[in-house]
This record gives C-alpha cells, structure tokens and sequence, in this order.
C-alpha cells in the first residue's frame, strides 16, 4: 500500500462504512482505496456526463450549435415534434416527461412531453436517449463505439463497458479509478468545460446548484465543482471535479451509504474545507387564505400527487397525505419524518402567485400543475 493509499484509507476509518470503493485524483496522480479498484459497476446517470461532452466535441467540430433544433438533426422523429434544441436536451429543459429506457418503445412523439420546451428544468433520461441519436448521426457509429473510441479509449477506462440495456443515458459500467480517469480527461479541455458550463439553467429542488450539459454544477469556498451522480440497484455512484485545481473524486457506494455523503467527508479532508452548516428549517403553519394556490393536482406521467386542504393544507402521493408547511419564504415542507428523503418541496410559481410547478421531496422532476391547462398537454 503507497502512502497516498494510507492516507485515503485514514479519511474514511472509522467515519466511511466499508462498503465503498473511492478514487480521489489530485496533482495528476489517482490515489485509491485498497482493494477495491478492479469491481467495475453500472455508474447509471454519470454517464451524462461523457455523453453530453461527446456531444458537444461533434458539434464544434461539425460547427453545429447547441441551439440547433434537434428536428434538423433527426429524420426520424415526426412532423409535429416540438422545437426542442441541443442545449435544452443538454440541461434537462426540453419539457421532457420521464421514464426509463425499459418502460420507452422507442417512440418520440408529442406524448413525451408534460409542458413547454425551454420553460423549466425537469430532469429527464429520455432527452439523453435522444442526445445519443444525435451522437449516431453525427459520428456515423453506434453510441457505445463512440464511447469507446472517444472517452474509454482516450482516458484509460482500463476496466469500462457499457450496458446496451441503460442506453446513453446511464450505461457506463466502471471502477472508481476509471471514473478518476474520465474526470481527468473531462478537464484536459477548457474548452468543453466552458461550454458545459454556459448553457446552465437553474435546478429550483437544489439549492446553490444549476444544471449545465450533463452535470450539475456548485461553487464552494471559491471553488466551481462539476458532478453527477447515478444509481442502479442498490448501488450509488458520483463523480465530482474541480477543474481549477484538476481534482477530482469519484465514489461507489453499496447499500444505504449514500455516495455523496462519502464525497463530501473527502472534499473536506483533502482541500481543507469546512463541513456546511445544514439548512435550517424555518416552518410555519400556512394560513387558510393561501391554500388556494397550491390546491390542485401536479403531473409529470407517470408520477402525480395532490395537494388538498382539509383544515390545513395536505401533499397526497400515492396512498399517503402528508400535512405540509413553509418552509422558509418561497417553498414548502411536509411536516413529518421522512426517511433518506428531503422534507422540501420546492415550488416556481406563476405570475398569478400561484403554483404552477412543484418539485415535492426534494425531486430532480417538475410536476405540472394540471387544471391549469385541463388534460395536462399543451
């Protein structure tokens, strides 16, 4: 074991449970726990990441915009396809309903959407099934070639594949040391970075986040960090970087540890951070008269809760109503105990000051409020 192998492995004794496998990349060097670099694993949705800089290196090179309209691109989607373009499918503004590659039949129609393209960020996987149509055409290969030929081969993923099934929008199978290397390829170019990052939209669920091509993206004490994470089965997976000082961490975590809580613990120790003060919770009791504008019902099919007023106002998901509350000055909150879930309900309102989107939970997808435009299309 080296001494940057020691030093990793005293980080995460006794605070990190043993069920991780981490890479840390810093002054050009990969430094790794032991023992668990050669287990590749699917990373699930950090594969955005390289799919969305595959995507923009075609582009500059066939000159192409990201604000081409993706109809120009795609013979095969039909007539009356929304006018949706590179940059939106890029940062999950497309107005995209989601759903899995399991539950798609290879259909893109009008159906796919739940509101307007361009309007609100909405995480979505089928935009990036898109973005890998697109990576088709324009490469002339299937996309797993140009994952091969284009990052795999590249960046040195010795141990990488990809998982026909999860598609491009989560079918990276990887160790934490891979990762590691396609985080330090990710940073060889300045340019790319820069173009992931101008194309960034506001992420209303995560507070001091904004979503750019692929990645979400946080300053923290001066520091601009890229990352995504992903999860499949009972395996999460995150990749984070900071390209000012070309570091980068990537985490793979079994059971209930959640990767982003290991990533954190090592950010701190390795640059000599502070650990944030958590959010305080500033709940309030929401008064009668303000019920009225968040009654109603919210969709992204196939997901769809209620809001409700029987005496206090209520979030109704699935088979449970759960009391909400403020949360501070412009979301909300359900007043009980979640496990491994944000309480937070971020909502964007319209200019009538009534909800038109809600994000409950902390989710990554809008839900759109559906009386507002009767069926819910648009």
């Amino acid at each position: 074991m080296n001494d940057s192998s020691n030093a990793l492995t005293a980080i995460l004794t006794p605070e990190i449970p043993a069920n991780i496998r981490v890479a840390v990349l810093r002054d050009g060097q990969i430094e790794k726990l032991p023992g668990t670099d050669r287990r590749p694993s699917p990373v699930g949705s950090v594969t955005k990441l390289f799919a969305a800089a595959i995507l923009i290196d075609l582009a500059a090179k066939a000159g192409i915009s990201l604000e081409r309209r993706v109809t120009d691109l795609l013979d095969s989607l039909p007539d009356d396809f929304p006018a949706i373009t590179l940059r939106q499918l890029l940062n999950h503004s497309a107005g995209l309903r989601d759903w899995l590659p399991s539950q798609a039949d290879g259909r893109f129609d009008r159906s796919a959407f739940f509101t307007e393209p361009g309007h609100i960020f909405s995480y979505a996987n089928p935009g990036y099934e898109l973005i890998g149509r697109v990576i088709e055409r324009l490469g002339g290969r299937t996309f797993a070639n140009e994952l091969l030929l284009r990052v795999v081969g590249p960046s040195r993923m010795r141990d990488a594949a990809f998982r026909e099934s999860d598609g491009p929008a989560g079918g990276l199978v990887a160790t934490t040391a891979d990762l590691a290397r396609g985080a330090r390829w990710l940073m060889e170019s300045p340019e790319r970075l820069a173009l992931m990052s101008q194309v960034m939209v506001d992420v209303p669920s995560r507070r001091g986040q904004r979503a750019g091509a692929g990645c979400f993206v946080h300053e923290r004490e001066g520091l601009t960090f890229f990352e995504h994470t992903g999860a499949v089965d009972d395996t999460t997976a995150l990749l984070r970087f900071a390209p000012s000082i070309g570091f980068a961490v990537a985490v793979l975590a079994d059971g209930e540890t959640a990767a982003e809580s290991v990533a954190d613990v090592i950010v701190e120790n390795y640059l000599g951070m502070i650990p944030p003060t958590p959010p305080a919770f500033r709940f309030r009791k929401l008064e009668e008269h303000e019920f009225g504008r968040f009654v109603g019902a919210f969709e992204n099919p196939p997901r769809r809760v209620e809001m409700f007023a029987a005496g206090q106002l209520f979030l109704k998901r699935g088979g449970s109503a759960m009391p909400v509350v403020w949360n501070g000055d412009d979301r909300l909150a359900v007043a009980v105990p979640l496990r491994r879930r944000s309480p937070d309900i971020a909502v964007v309102f319209n200019e009538k000051s009534r909800a038109e989107y809600l994000y409950p939970l902390g989710s990554l997808r809008a839900l759109r409020r559906v009386d507002a435009v009767g069926d819910g299309t648009f």
